[in-house]
């Protein structure tokens, strides 16, 4: 198999660029927070929560549909857990994210932030432990 058969068995090009990919991830990261403090004062937390998630249901919504449509039963299924996870998860960090821009700096925000990956494996942890 040589290189340009593997890339489009995989994906294509951009599935093959992790370091661009998480270049990409770290500056739409920090873009968010420069974004949110620009914002502060200006739009209450929630609001901006609500239109940053928004926005980016209506890209994903044509990209994700036909899998949705596909998996709607095992997604049913799984609702109520799914909705309690966005809510906390997204709506509520996000928020809470927004609400300390107003406070303080974005730099200090994202520092915050930085330990977000242990604290979700000590979550994950406990939901084990319990479960």
């Amino acid at each position: 198999m040589s290189a340009s058969d593997q890339t489009s068995v995989s994906g294509g090009w951009l599935t093959n660029q992790p370091y661009l990919l998480l270049s990409i991830t770290a500056l739409c990261w920090a873009g968010n927070a420069i974004v949110g403090r620009l914002a502060a004062g200006h739009i209450p937390p929630i609001t901006l929560s609500f239109l940053r998630w928004f926005l980016a249901f209506l890209i994903l919504l044509p990209i994700a549909w036909q899998h949705l449509m596909r998996d709607r039963a095992a997604i049913r299924g799984s609702l109520g857990i799914m909705v309690i996870i966005s809510v906390a998860g997204i709506g509520a960090f996000n928020t809470l994210q927004y609400w300390a821009l107003e406070y303080t700096q974005a730099l200090n925000v994202l520092l915050c932030n930085r330990p977000a990956r242990w604290w979700s494996r000590c979550g994950r942890w406990f939901c084990w432990a319990c479960g």
